[in-house]
């Protein structure tokens, strides 16, 4: 049984919800959508959805972080998306990030302590 995750999306200029497009959200507007601390999903519009890094982090820094992030801006020519879920930072947000990196295999990866198990969760896609 997976834990069950509310993945952001954003609304484009005609009202419906879309996968939210990294480089045209503003940290200070659009932060006031994701409180606290999240984990998070960059991807680009390659084959198959092509996740580049998962993570955590409070949403407002992550989001300056990435759109200034050389490895990621990288694959901007082909539209990076990203989405958001609360997670719990001294609790669950490592234990997600675990699963999300295991199950996604992204580009840019990060060590984890072997001693760390992840925890399933509903994955956006």
């Amino acid at each position: 049984m997976s834990f069950e995750m509310d993945w952001i999306k954003c609304e484009n200029d005609k009202k419906k919800c879309v996968w939210c497009e990294l480089n045209k959200m503003s940290p200070l507007t659009d932060n006031a959508k994701y409180p606290g601390h999240c984990v998070f999903i960059v991807w680009h519009n390659g084959d198959k959805h092509n996740v580049l890094m998962v993570g955590q982090g409070k949403p407002e820094e992550v989001i300056i972080w990435l759109q200034k992030h050389t490895e990621i801006q990288e694959y901007k020519d082909k539209g990076l998306y990203i989405t958001f879920a609360g997670a719990n930072p001294h609790t669950m947000a490592e234990r997600i990030e675990i699963y999300l990196s295991k199950t996604y295999n992204p580009r840019i990866k990060e060590d984890y302590p072997e001693e760390l198990q992840g925890i399933e969760v509903d994955l956006p896609f």
